[in-house]
């Protein structure tokens, strides 16, 4: 989902699975159509559906997906939010790493071995 937002990479439809933050949802979404060389655009909808399945869209090719929460509407704006996953911190500096996980764990290395 983040490469099509941030870099407009498509990949037709993919499984999501979003959290509902507030008011009633009656179909949420659990599929995300980002569009392929023929259809641009993207679209939220339950069981890859339109019509009342859908919960929001840019998709113009035809109105089977112009509904906003289910209701027919081509021109509500809407707000999406992405939260990233914050990465693990390395656990050593280009300094002090070893040759390869094996020989830090030779040397007696407990950690997990997500190194540097």
């Amino acid at each position: 989902m983040l490469r099509y937002f941030a870099q407009g990479t498509t990949t037709d439809w993919s499984r999501v699975s979003p959290t509902l933050r507030a008011g009633v949802v009656p179909n949420l979404p659990d599929s995300l159509f980002t569009g392929n060389a023929a259809d641009r655009g993207f679209i939220f909808a339950r069981s890859q559906a339109g019509g009342a399945n859908t919960f929001a869209a840019t998709y113009e090719a035809n109105n089977a997906f112009s509904y906003c929460a289910g209701i027919f509407d081509n021109t509500s704006m809407v707000r999406l939010g992405y939260r990233r996953v914050p990465q693990p911190a390395t656990r050593n500096t280009p300094a002090m790493a070893g040759l390869n996980c094996a020989a830090l764990r030779a040397a007696g290395s407990m950690l997990d071995g997500l190194y540097f």
